[in-house]
C-alpha cells in the first residue's frame, strides 16, 4: 500500500484525494485516513522504504480459525468478552468479512 501512496502522492495528490482514490478503489478494506496521512508525511520528510516491517504477529488465516468458532457459537458475543484473546479491531474486522 506504501508503494500505491508514495506513486499518487508523485502525482501532487493531497492526502484526502489519496485516501478516497483508494476508498473508491479498494472499498472499505483500506487504511485509515490518518494512516495515509502519515505515510505521506513520511514520503515528504524523505523516507524511501516501502516494504512492511516483518511482524511477529498471527497470520489472518490464524486468527479466522480462532474467532470464527467462538462469533458461530454465541452470535452475542461482545468484544469484551475473556474467553477472546483478541484486539477489538481484530475483531471487528473478522465479523464484517463473515
Amino acid at each position: 500500500m506504501r508503494g500505491c501512496i508514495r506513486f499518487v502522492r508523485v502525482e501532487r495528490c493531497n492526502c484526502t484525494k489519496i485516501y478516497w482514490k483508494f476508498h473508491n478503489v479498494f472499498g472499505e478494506n483500506i487504511m485509515l485516513r490518518q494512516a495515509i496521512m502519515k505515510c505521506c508525511s513520511m514520503f515528504e520528510h524523505g523516507f524511501t522504504v516501502i516494504e512492511d516491517d516483518k511482524r511477529e504477529e498471527r497470520q489472518s488465516t490464524e486468527i479466522i480459525a480462532c474467532v470464527s468458532p467462538v462469533i458461530f457459537a454465541n452470535r452475542r458475543l461482545v468484544t469484551k468478552d475473556e474467553e477472546v484473546d483478541m484486539f477489538h479491531e481484530s475483531i471487528q474486522t473478522q465479523i464484517k468479512l463473515q
